[in-house]
């Protein structure tokens, strides 16, 4: 007999235990029928009942007095298991479960066994304690938000930075700008007045007046940029 489509997946742990060093996974076999057939010690213990009370029960029945009170959505869960049964399917589900010390997250992995004419015979259901292994994950996406958050902030940092930086520059553009057109009005400006002491046309009086008027503007326009 062969299971199919079933997959390799690695070891994982003691069901309700943290313990890395003890793989083992639940193990249920059933009858072409559905009733259980074999049961191994840690399906014994999620299931809470012993081995002699399980095999020759209906599996879905089973689930539905033992692990549904304790499965989060138990109803659904219940349903999926009666589900894949009555149509031979293979599933893959996770499960959330209440026990003795505490909640735990299982796989569950369930897969038609046929035979080597291709028929079915039965069914296999395996249950891995992939709690820790959750914690991880979670852990790590926590982290990666945290990092991805840092990293935004950094962004933003760095273009303050850039920003600062151009302003920077601007300002010392602009103070050099300023110092130069100052120099060049004051050129202007002390010539006009040089100019304006000597006895003049009053025409000519008038447009030094203009020009320094002028000048005078630019002076305090320039102040203004720096």
């Amino acid at each position: 007999m062969e299971a199919a489509g079933m997959t390799d997946n690695p070891p994982n742990l003691v069901l309700g235990s943290s313990d890395v060093r003890t793989p083992e996974r639940g193990v249920v076999s059933l009858q072409d029928d559905g009733t259980i057939q074999h049961v191994n010690a840690r399906m014994e213990a999620l299931l809470g009942a012993p081995a002699r009370e399980l095999i020759g029960m209906c599996y879905s029945d089973a689930c539905a007095r033992f692990l549904q009170p304790r499965v989060e959505d138990g109803e659904d869960f219940v349903r999926r298991v009666r589900t894949a049964c009555e149509h031979s399917d293979t599933v893959e589900d996770v499960l959330a479960v209440q026990t003795d010390d505490g909640k735990i997250t299982l796989h569950r992995y369930s897969s038609p066994m046929l035979d080597s004419r291709g028929s079915l015979v039965g069914r296999v259901e395996v249950y891995s304690d992939i709690t820790v292994r959750r914690q991880f994950e979670q852990e790590i996406f926590e982290r990666t938000n945290e990092l991805a958050l840092l990293n935004q902030e950094l962004q933003r940092a760095q273009e303050r930075l850039v920003h600062a930086a151009k302003l920077a520059a601007l300002g010392e553009l602009s103070a050099g700008v300023a110092h130069h057109l100052n120099n060049v009005l004051g050129v202007i400006l002390g010539n006009i007045q040089l100019a304006r002491r000597r006895d003049l046309d009053p025409w000519l009086r008038e447009k030094l007046e203009t020009c320094e008027l002028a000048a005078t503007d630019g002076a305090n326009t320039v102040q203004r940029i720096r």
